[in-house]
């Protein structure tokens, strides 16, 4: 007898390998979709938390913007008055309860009855009676639908009680109190063994992309930090942000409602109820938070510093926001911040590791340990912090290249390339401090500036560029210690002349300038020189700088930077001032000099006197050769060895005595022909006047003498009063002289003034104060001597 199923299986063969072939197929596609998140993870290594590198950013920085905020806080006061009067007579709550219960009870409608009769008169006929009675479905009573009022809510005042009050904003102050403390800085964080400890700020960049598998969890970044070379921890200053919240609103209603109904016997009876309840109130969510950990440190190694930041869902949401956070935590590493302390960064270990725990929403909570498989620790690594002079050695502004130009009539624009340009680079040129474009200055990026200042102030050569870090850099080309060793380096002494325009109202004055060696031009290394003379400056493009032959012999070239510019021939009476300076290149290349006028104004002094000759100094003026001097006889600078050049503006004459004795005056000639006389001097020492110093004092009717105090009283030589002489007898010292009254000086009271004269007739004052009492005690009278001193001496 044949097996059934056999039989069953072999008669459908292509049916039962069609079957077959389909459960393969779908065992291979589940298997397919469950095996797909595995394949696709297989060699994922993140977490879907992702911390960047570490950088160190710059503490200076952060302690300006917390003074800031710190001066901020200072100014803020929370303890009000007026908030605290009119919170007295607040009501702090109230409560309000709705309920409403209907009940209903109707009898069943009356039946409706219908009677109908046979239409016969006089005889009987039958009637015929209906009745109707409609159909009865019980009902509750219609539901309260209102959804109520609170009146209390709206006449009356709700509030916090003063005292409360009160107590919320002293709480508040002390919360202020603490956090400038916080801000301030502790002195454990800025003090290492008597020296200023460094602060660095770490910045970290946290990336989150929650995956599916991490629903309902916080994310958790934790920052481990240990000293590289020291066994002194880490200590933790502050962390930014501290927490991040949100204000969220919670409204709760609840409605409850009952409602039946029921027929008994001829009644209808209905009872329906209804609880409603709102509960409104808000409550603070937070997205992160910091926090610090204790770990026990490894045999033979420093405490770790473990700190991090949790981010955790909000608003109602089942996973953490994906986006990327930017965090902060400022560190005071066992290192020494001095000024005298070693320039070389110096390194901690930074290592970060990154895990999901699960989040009760209900409690705000975290709860249990990690998830498994989500822990990605990454290997620790060295972290270069700068110290304070090795921050301000490395990032100080460095120049490269200066250049400029002229800016409208008395303006030049300044372009300044170089290194570490940061935010708050600033200019000192001249005297003024540019820093923002309105007034001048302009910081393209942190590699090129420009600045428009006066053409007066680049002849100073004083202009600094003022970094953010480090000293600040001198304006001139770092190229000029190489430049130096050449020999057309700098400026020498200027040769200065002028000649008169034909309208004889303005003259052309000509510089002409060699190299300090005065032999080789000078070497401007592409600058341009500024000319001021007087109060004017002058532009390269009004003073037309150029090399030309500077040499007098027509048959020698010698090459000069020559500058020539017109200016009012009024100016140069006054001998002014003249200045060349070339932007950039330093003080050797500024020069300061004066505009002579020739022999305007020419002096002579007797420098020494020998056995047999008198050497004489003559200046005032430029001296070229060619200059003569005639005194006993003629000589020319250049060609008598008797004349020679000190300086440029004196040169020395030496006569014999016996020749120079019937000499009275010099004549001095310049080159062109015009001379000056100057009176010879003798060498004796002018004597000094006589001058009489305060008041004397006497009583009405004296005769005696007083005394009257001054210097080089002995050059007196006549006393008078109204033209009437008085005796008189100087001191010793020439300090003093005492004069001798008479009645008619002193018959009344008042002041009268007495003259002294000198051989040559000077007259010299005296005040001498008449009083109605006896003289003052710092006056005492002189008796006249018995034999009266004569008046001449």
């Amino acid at each position: 007898m044949p097996n059934p199923l056999r039989h069953r299986c072999l008669r459908p063969r292509r049916l039962c390998r069609y079957r077959n072939l389909s459960l393969a197929l779908r065992v291979t596609t589940i298997l397919a979709i469950a095996l797909l998140p595995y394949s696709l993870c297989g060699n994922e290594s993140q977490n879907g938390i992702s911390v960047g590198q570490p950088k160190v950013f710059d503490n200076r920085s952060l302690q300006s913007m917390v003074e800031q905020f710190e001066q901020s806080l200072r100014s803020t006061q929370f303890v009000n008055k007026t908030d605290l009067a009119g919170a007295i007579g607040t009501y702090q709550g109230s409560r309000v309860s709705d309920i409403s219960r209907s009940l209903e009870i109707t009898s069943l409608p009356t039946p409706q009855i219908v009677t109908e009769a046979a239409a016969a008169s006089g005889n009987l006929a039958p009637t015929k009676q209906t009745t109707t009675e409609s159909a009865v479905s019980p009902k509750p009573p219609a539901a309260d639908t209102t959804s109520g009022t609170l009146p209390d809510a709206v006449t009356k005042k709700y509030g916090i009680a003063a005292a409360d009050l009160l107590d919320e904003q002293v709480n508040l102050t002390y919360q202020i109190f603490n956090l400038r403390m916080l801000l301030e800085r502790s002195l454990t964080d800025r003090n290492l063994g008597g020296k200023p400890r460094l602060q660095s700020v770490l910045g970290f960049q946290i990336s989150l992309d929650p995956p599916r598998k991490y629903k309902g969890c916080a994310a958790v970044v934790e920052i481990r930090v240990l000293p590289v070379d020291s066994k002194d921890p880490v200590s933790l200053v502050a962390m930014m942000p501290q927490e991040k919240t949100y204000n969220v609103a919670s409204l709760t209603t609840r409605v409850n409602q009952f409602g039946a109904s029921a027929i008994v016997k001829v009644v209808q009876v209905g009872y329906s109820e209804r609880h409603r309840g709102q509960t409104f109130f808000l409550v603070k969510d937070t997205d992160t938070y910091a926090f610090e950990r204790d770990e026990k440190p490894q045999a033979g190694k420093p405490k770790p510093l473990v700190f991090g930041w949790i981010f955790r869902p909000v608003l109602d949401r089942t996973a953490v926001d994906a986006g990327t956070r930017q965090v902060f935590a400022v560190i005071a590493p066992p290192v020494d911040d001095s000024f005298a302390s070693e320039t070389k960064a110096q390194k901690v270990s930074v290592a970060a590791k990154t895990y999901w725990v699960p989040f009760d929403r209900k409690t705000a909570t975290t709860k249990g340990a990690p998830r498994r498989g989500s822990v990605q620790g990454g290997d620790a690594s060295d972290l270069a912090l700068f110290t304070a002079s090795g921050l301000q050695n490395d990032l100080s502004a460095k120049l490269h290249e200066l250049q400029w130009s002229e800016s409208g009539a008395d303006g030049a624009l300044v372009t300044v390339s170089g290194d570490h340009f940061y935010s708050g680079t600033s200019a000192f040129v001249g005297g003024t401090v540019l820093d923002n474009p309105s007034n001048g200055f302009v910081l393209k990026d942190d590699h090129y500036l420009q600045m428009v200042t006066p053409l007066r102030s680049l002849t100073y050569q004083d202009g600094r560029i003022n970094g953010r870090y480090g000293f600040p850099a001198n304006l001139i080309d770092p190229k000029v210690e190489d430049w130096k060793k050449s020999n057309h380096w700098g400026l020498g002494e200027p040769q200065t002349s002028w000649t008169a325009n034909p309208d004889r109202l303005t003259s052309t004055i000509t510089v002409k300038l060699f190299a300090k060696d005065g032999i080789a031009p000078p070497d401007l290394h592409d600058q341009q020189p500024i000319l001021t003379v007087g109060t004017q400056v002058f532009p390269p493009s009004r003073s037309r700088p150029g090399y030309v032959n500077c040499s007098d012999d027509p048959k020698k070239v010698q090459k000069c930077l020559r500058m020539q510019v017109e200016v009012p021939t009024e100016v140069l009476s006054s001998e002014v001032p003249l200045d060349v300076s070339v932007p950039f290149l330093g003080p050797d290349y500024h020069i300061h000099d004066f505009v002579f006028t020739p022999f305007r104004s020419v002096t002579a002094v007797r420098l020494r006197e020998a056995d047999d000759a008198i050497v004489l100094g003559i200046g005032g003026t430029q001296f070229k050769d060619g200059v003569r001097v005639y005194a006993d006889k003629t000589y020319e600078l250049g060609k008598s060895k008797e004349l020679t050049s000190i300086s440029r503006d004196l040169i020395e004459l030496k006569v014999a005595k016996k020749d120079l004795d019937s000499v009275k005056q010099l004549v001095v000639q310049s080159p062109d022909g015009k001379a000056l006389v100057i009176p010879l001097p003798t060498g004796k020492p002018e004597p000094q006047k006589p001058s009489i110093t305060g008041t004397a004092q006497t009583s009405v009717n004296s005769s005696s003498g007083v005394n009257f105090a001054g210097k080089n009283l002995q050059a007196i030589k006549k006393v008078t009063f109204e033209g009437e002489a008085l005796q008189f007898q100087p001191g010793k010292s020439g300090e003093s002289i005492t004069v001798y009254l008479t009645r008619k000086v002193t018959s009344k009271a008042g002041t009268v003034e007495l003259l002294g004269t000198t051989e040559d007739g000077t007259l010299i004052p005296a005040r001498l104060v008449i009083v109605d009492t006896k003289p003052a005690s710092g006056t005492k009278p002189v008796n006249k001597p018995a034999d009266q001193p004569s008046n001449k001496n």
